[in-house]
């Protein structure tokens, strides 16, 4: 039986946390499947929102990958900001792939950080819903631009690029400490 990735604690396997960690990737993948596919098809803001959607499960994933180095507890302020939490999600994959981007792919990290410094999980809900902008004044998601939707899907394909690269890693050091 394999042991916790904490003594004594409540905490997932480490196989536990593989297995979160690849299915995280796999609807990552999906989300950006799903928004390449709805952007062709000129639904700009929805495409971006999928896009969002695929890093936020990209953040989950750096937040398994945390917890099974043992960095990290899993305590109900995680489980909150993996499950119930956007912004979380998106701020702890900011900064972990701070790290693994200056290494790999810079150019992804320094368009991620200028993103952030909007509101991504705003972005999102714009892409999805009708919102009221100003007091008089409604906003759709046909108003996201055909450049925002792209930028947004390549982020993400990025992200998601360089949160498969750690996941390996992970795995790899994972099975070597576990001899």
């Amino acid at each position: 039986m394999e042991r916790s990735t904490r003594k004594g604690s409540n905490s997932p396997t480490r196989d536990q946390l593989s297995q979160a960690m690849e299915l995280c990737i796999e609807n990552s993948e999906r989300f950006v499947q799903d928004a390449e596919l709805i952007y062709k098809n000129k639904s700009y803001g929805h495409a971006l929102s999928l896009a969002v959607l695929a890093m936020e499960e990209i953040g989950k994933t750096i937040l398994f990958w945390r917890v099974g180095l043992g960095y990290e507890s899993f305590d109900k302020k995680l489980w909150e900001d993996l499950f119930k939490k956007h912004k979380p999600k998106l701020k702890r994959a900011l900064n972990q792939i701070l790290a693994l981007s200056i290494a790999r792919n810079k150019s992804a990290f320094m368009k991620f950080i200028e993103r952030m410094k909007g509101d991504l999980n705003k972005e999102k809900q714009d892409g999805f819903y009708v919102n009221l902008k100003d007091k008089h004044e409604f906003v759709s998601p046909s108003n996201i631009s055909r450049k925002k939707a792209e930028e947004t899907i390549e982020l993400a394909k990025s992200l998601m690029e360089l949160s498969k690269g750690a996941g390996r890693l992970t795995w790899i050091n994972w099975k070597a400490s576990m001899h």
